[in-house]
């Protein structure tokens, strides 16, 4: 049985008649009104319809099939609805991103120029490494010379020092004293055996060797009686003996020394004696004489031969005997 809107009466069950009071009375009915959409939805629906004359409406029986249509226009009632407050999300969310788009870019440049600063930074740090290595190296340099002779310095005032003291700590006083001697000893005989050598050089040098260089004797070490006042010897200097800064550099310069400077030569050297009483002489004469007695001396003990000076004054030898002074012209 055909009804308005398309929709059919399902056919009744073979053997079995329904009153028109029973299909009035078979709940549950809903009450359907006639419009468009739900004449198209009902088109496509097979179910039990009752037709009422004196009512504009359709009875409709549900059944599984309805049930199942129902829920399914109702879920994509929700999809539709979902989807729609989606399509509203996302034109707000591009509505947002439109606005953001200048603060985006902005952002870009800013982790740009945040990157390239931070390379510049490396690269400087990296230059003043180099630069800081390249300075400790010149300060070394220029300080290391300065350091070393500091150091050197240093170490040979106070080791010296420290080994006196640890010395006179560790070693006892007469062991000193008698270390001192010895190293006076030994100096004499080095002494000894310079002058020697010099001595059988200067003896070869004559008249026609005027400028050939004297080999310079050592002068005695002092000893404790010509100190002033009297010294002991643990207390005397101990350095080697050396020769005056007046000796003569030839027989040339030898026989030109003046008075005090051939009186300063015999003392040096430990040439002088007790002086015996004589007649006085004019100054002039007294210190000729006096002159003569120290060349005399001084030629004497460095080994020098007698042979005719070079110069127009002749030194003259004065003989001295007790009681008076007789004054003899001679060559050495």
């Amino acid at each position: 049985m055909k009804m308005p809107g398309g929709l059919s009466t399902p056919p009744a069950s073979p053997g079995m008649k329904l009153s028109e009071a029973e299909m009035t009375e078979t709940p549950p009915k809903i009450a359907i009104s006639t419009t468009p959409m739900q004449t198209s939805l009902t088109s496509s629906l097979s179910c039990a319809t009752r037709l009422s004359p004196s009512k504009t409406e359709i009875s409709l029986v549900l059944t599984p099939e309805l049930l199942a249509v129902g829920e399914l226009v109702a879920a994509m009632q929700g999809v539709v609805s979902a989807l729609g407050t989606t399509f509203d999300c996302l034109g707000t969310q591009s509505e947002r991103v439109a606005t953001l788009a200048p603060a985006l870019k902005a952002s870009q440049q800013i982790r740009k120029l945040r990157s390239e600063i931070a390379e510049q930074i490396n690269e400087q740090e990296a230059r003043m490494a180099s630069v800081k290595l390249l300075l400790e190296e010149a300060v070394k340099q220029a300080l290391s010379e300065d350091i070393k002779a500091h150091i050197r310095e240093r170490v040979g005032r106070e080791v010296p020092e420290r080994v006196a003291q640890q010395l006179s700590t560790q070693i006892p006083e007469h062991l000193r004293q008698q270390t001192k001697i010895h190293k006076r000893q030994i100096f004499e005989v080095q002494r000894s055996l310079h002058n020697s050598e010099a001595r059988q050089h200067n003896s070869a040098l004559n008249s026609t060797t005027l400028q050939t260089e004297l080999r310079p004797l050592l002068r005695p070490l002092p000893s404790a009686d010509q100190s002033v006042p009297p010294t002991p010897i643990p207390n005397l200097d101990d350095a080697p003996p050396t020769a005056s800064p007046l000796f003569p550099r030839d027989l040339k310069a030898l026989f030109a020394l003046k008075p005090e400077e051939a009186q300063t030569l015999v003392t040096e050297y430990g040439l002088t004696e007790q002086a015996l009483p004589i007649t006085p002489l004019p100054c002039s004469t007294e210190a000729d004489g006096a002159r003569e007695r120290n060349l005399n001396k001084f030629m004497a003990h460095i080994g020098v031969s007698r042979c005719r000076a070079a110069n127009s004054q002749l030194p003259r030898l004065r003989v001295i005997i007790p009681g008076r002074e007789l004054s003899v012209t001679t060559y050495y």
